[in-house]
């Protein structure tokens, strides 16, 4: 018996159990089933897009208004059908393994655009197709991802140079030169994510940022040219002013992940439920002992700080941990309630060192001259290398520094980037807890991945976000490279095998003059974004140049093997190797610098 004999609705239930790509080649290989897929297309895709996580619904059409709450306008358009959305998302996956068409453009100079000329931050929010950036020279702008017009400003006269944002679910948080920290709620008719609550007592606006809220309106509403009719809530990108955060004492850091904003001070850290401005939780030392030879797991000069709702990560100089957010300890729900109980030592279940000549179980490397181009894609990906070693005492010491740490949407998974172009993925690593929690079991549950040579690059800037069925996207920058590595959904049992990562690198962005003035990096589903102070170029003699940038590239990821302990600084003092790049790395970032957008989702 064949698949033909088999009854249409029999069929059709065996082909509800099947991927997308085992469709493709079933439809082609028979008149019979090429009929029965015409005649049943709408219920045979519905079945695969639930198949693969696209969506959770079971009507016979797809409804725009549900996938908008997930996906971005170009996954979804005007009468699109179950198999338009299953080859949507198949042309975004595909594409961010450099295996479909993407495309990479950067706003021309323009002086009536103070949103896209001497940028230093850069955050994305593409289901409201907006992008927010911040200023060299001071001030936060939001401009329509499409079409890169400006919508709505903070001049700098208000906002102060080199400031740092934070944005999530509609909140943009950016901190003034007395540390305080503003918070920016955005203006919508419907805001589904942002509940209205009362504000604790001392996070109110004061008079400055409010004044400073209905101007910036006013300028909003000349911007879109919007007559008396049409309401504030129908402006575009428009931010209202919303809270303003007064940490007890001088800050360092800050992050946001809705509905919680972290502020880091030297000595603890604060947790605020930011709808309604309480302090919700404190923790302190978090830094460590800051005595550099009591414990090697001391952070020391925290450079990242990140937050799930059950834990909070940070990452320094010398090392990284894992801190259990006060419910967890406690077993209890997330609240929003003021500070119930005095603040408390943070309890941290996991640290990692910054030192060791290797990390993790599996070290992953990439394989010089394997990088193969699709014919429309930006990116170059590359064969990678696996090399499982079990952890052994090492018998020379390298010092490294963590240079960023990212905690993955879901809240399972963290990665961590080194400055020696290392980055280190932690999968599940709440096993942990159940576990004795040694270093050797740390280790085995930790993959490694090495993106350049310590040598001769370093690494700048990380991110980390997710796509269908759990698939992790990370984005690292280097002095060398823009590279893109897609992570697979993670077993829930420990590893017994090494995961398959994939890796790709940017083809046309690998000026080493200008890749250490890159200050920021956004990711979303199908945007990366960057600032870049250079061109993007096309033409023969620009592609020989980027074919020249490549192998130099490719003959530089050898180095480890050519030269060994040689890739390292000797410190004759404590007789340990340092990763310290030949190359001075300093941040320049300059008025000329814009926004590069990389789009994995373009039109046909």
């Amino acid at each position: 018996m064949t698949l033909d004999d088999l009854p249409p609705d029999v069929l059709l239930q065996i082909l509800s159990y099947l991927r997308l790509s085992t469709l493709a080649c079933l439809c082609a290989t028979s008149s019979s089933l090429h009929t029965l897929f015409s005649e049943n297309q709408d219920l045979i895709y519905r079945h695969a897009a639930l198949l693969h996580g696209f969506t959770h619904m079971e009507s016979a059409l797809p409804d725009k208004g549900t996938l908008y709450k997930k996906y971005s306008p170009p996954n979804v358009k005007e009468g699109t059908k179950w198999i338009d959305l299953c080859k949507a998302r198949l042309r975004v996956r595909d594409a961010w393994v450099g295996g479909a068409p993407s495309k990479i453009s950067i706003a021309p100079p323009d002086p009536g655009n103070r949103a896209n000329s001497g940028v230093r931050d850069i955050r994305v929010d593409e289901q409201r197709r907006l992008v927010l950036t911040a200023l060299v020279s001071g001030g936060v702008n939001v401009m329509d991802m499409d079409s890169g017009k400006l919508l709505w400003y903070l001049g700098e006269d208000y906002v102060r140079p080199y400031v740092n944002i934070e944005y999530s679910e509609g909140f943009l948080i950016f901190d003034r030169l007395e540390d305080d920290c503003e918070v920016w709620r955005i203006l919508e008719p419907h805001s589904p994510d942002i509940e209205p609550t009362k504000l604790a007592s001392g996070s109110a606006p004061d008079d400055k940022q409010i004044t400073r809220s209905l101007e910036a309106l006013q300028i909003a509403r000349d911007l879109a040219d919007a007559g008396p009719e049409v309401e504030d809530s129908n402006l575009r990108g428009c931010f209202v002013a919303c809270a303003l955060i007064r940490p007890p004492e001088r800050t360092k850091a800050h992050r946001l992940v809705y509905p919680t904003l972290i502020t880091l001070s030297p000595d603890a850290a604060y947790l605020w439920h930011l709808p309604s401005g309480h302090l919700v939780e404190v923790l302190q030392g978090v830094e460590g002992s800051g005595n550099e030879t009591q414990d090697e797991y001391d952070i020391n000069h925290i450079r990242s700080v990140d937050q799930s709702p059950r834990h909070v990560f940070a990452a320094g100089k010398k090392g990284l941990r894992v801190f259990a957010r006060m419910a967890e300890m406690d077993g209890l729900e997330r609240t929003s309630s003021p500070l119930s109980r005095p603040a408390h030592l943070p309890h941290a279940f996991l640290a990692i060192s910054s030192s060791g000549r290797r990390h993790g179980r599996w070290s992953y490397r990439l394989k010089g001259q394997s990088g193969t181009q699709h014919d429309d894609s930006e990116l170059v990906p590359y064969e990678i290398a696996v090399e499982e070693k079990e952890l052994t005492k090492e018998e020379t010491r390298v010092v490294d520094k963590f240079r960023a740490i990212n905690v993955s949407p879901c809240g399972s998974h963290f990665v961590a980037l080194l400055f020696g172009c290392r980055l280190l993925i932690v999968p599940h690593f709440e096993r942990l807890l159940h576990q004795s929690n040694s270093k050797e079991e740390v280790y085995n549950n930790t993959l490694e991945v090495h993106l350049g040579s310590p040598m001769s690059s370093t690494s700048l800037h990380l991110a980390y976000d997710e796509g269908d069925e759990g698939v992790g996207r990370v984005s690292v920058v280097t002095t060398h490279a823009v590279f893109v590595l897609t992570l697979p959904q993670f077993p829930d049992e420990p590893l017994k095998h090494p995961p398959k990562i994939r890796v790709a690198r940017f083809r046309r962005v690998m000026d080493s003059s200008l890749l250490p003035a890159v200050s920021c990096l956004a990711v979303s589903d199908t945007r990366l974004l960057f600032n870049w102070s250079g061109s993007i170029v096309s033409g023969q003699h620009a592609e020989e140049g980027f074919r020249f940038l490549g192998k130099k590239f490719d003959q530089s990821l050898n180095d480890i093997e050519r030269f060994g302990d040689r890739c390292f600084q000797r410190n004759i003092l404590n007789s340990t190797w340092e990763v310290e790049p030949t190359i001075s790395v300093v941040n320049r970032v300059t008025m000329m610098s814009r926004v590069l957008m990389v789009n994995l989702l373009p039109s046909s």
